[in-house]
């Protein structure tokens, strides 16, 4: 009976909301943070809250690019790499604890495509726990939706 219990309590907490194969998927958390705000000027997303593991840096690509200019913005391999595809990665202490390949939606057509609000003329953004904090609009771009994520404040 006890080891049912644990094989029980063990799928719930890896099967709840937001978690896909062992992995969160952070942008799916964003987004169903954002569909809960229904429309609010204010829909304020501290990626901190939406993690469960420990992470100080963050790195988000808004489109796709080569594996050689990923990981030169990384400063590390990053063998996770998917072609075609915008990685969400955390690290810790110099080091990948988590990483997404998220579908390009804005080419594929892939609904809920988060995209990041970061200096023009760069091709990513850099992240902490402190200043991953973000006003999130669902957008419509035709028959798309996407969800716009403002930064709110930089705190060093």
């Amino acid at each position: 009976m006890k080891q049912s219990f644990k094989i029980l309590l063990l799928l719930l907490l890896t099967t709840g909301c937001g978690v896909k194969n062992g992995k969160e998927e952070i942008e799916k958390k964003i987004q169903a943070k954002a569909d809960d705000c229904k429309g609010a000027a204010n829909c304020i997303v501290k990626i901190a809250d939406l993690t469960s593991f420990k992470w100080d840096g963050l790195c988000v690509f808004n489109t796709p690019l080569p594996k050689q200019d990923v990981e030169t913005a990384l400063g590390v391999p990053y063998p996770d790499y998917e072609e075609g595809t915008r990685p969400l990665i955390f690290f810790y202490q110099g080091k990948i604890v988590y990483s997404e390949n998220n579908p390009n939606g804005l080419i594929k057509g892939t609904p809920g495509q988060v995209i990041y609000d970061y200096a023009v003329g760069l091709h990513y953004g850099v992240y902490n726990p402190q200043n991953a904090v973000f006003n999130v609009k669902v957008e419509k771009g035709g028959p798309k939706t996407f969800y716009s994520m403002h930064l709110v404040r930089a705190v060093k």
